[in-house]
């Protein structure tokens, strides 16, 4: 197995830094728009990721407060209200993250993983559990299991990678004065194929 080395790059994303050197032999007028049209793609799903948050968390936060998992007064909120508040509780707490990390890229691009997957785990987890109480009334439930439990592995799988590997990382970052940025990242070129 063959690796490409990535030095960090101060002022550039892994992924951007990692697409120049793949892109490197190419012709520049197809590398270039190439590269530019990959991260714009990359952002933009960033952004459309992060509106069912705003969007969608108030109607979830509402629904949790009939469950008593969060303060009753959700629930009893119209839903324009529980929306409003909603979105601003959000943003506060998206904001306080913000000026807790200091705006660390390295730490929120992590955070937002571990909470991807957290997010992927339980979808799978609650349609697996769901297929399983429905397998007398669905015919085809064996194959909807199978798809939703390789998920559910898989995700586990990813999740528990992300926060070992992570947790690892903090911990020597507080016992070493370890820093991240002052190594390489191999990645394997089987990864592109």
């Amino acid at each position: 197995m063959s690796f490409i080395v990535c030095n960090n790059v101060q002022g550039k994303t892994l992924n951007a830094v990692f697409l120049e050197h793949v892109i490197s032999g190419w012709n520049p007028h197809v590398g270039y728009p190439f590269l530019l049209i990959t991260l714009i793609s990359e952002g933009y799903c960033f952004f459309v990721a992060a509106q069912p948050v705003f969007l969608d968390g108030p109607r979830v936060l509402s629904n949790m407060a009939v469950d008593r998992w969060v303060p009753a007064q959700f629930s009893l909120l119209s839903e324009r209200f529980t929306a409003k508040n909603g979105v601003l509780l959000m943003g506060a707490a998206a904001l306080a993250i913000l000026i807790f990390t200091g705006g660390s890229v390295t730490v929120l691009v992590v955070l937002y993983s571990i909470n991807v997957f957290i997010t992927f785990f339980l979808s799978q987890l609650g349609m697996t559990r769901h297929w399983w109480n429905e397998r007398k009334q669905e015919k085809k439930w064996k194959s909807k299991i199978f798809i939703n439990g390789s998920g559910l592995i898989l995700t586990a799988f990813i999740l528990s990678s992300v926060l070992n590997n992570k947790i690892s990382c903090w911990r020597m970052d507080y016992y070493c004065n370890y820093r991240y940025s002052d190594y390489n990242l191999y990645v394997s070129k089987t990864v592109l194929l």
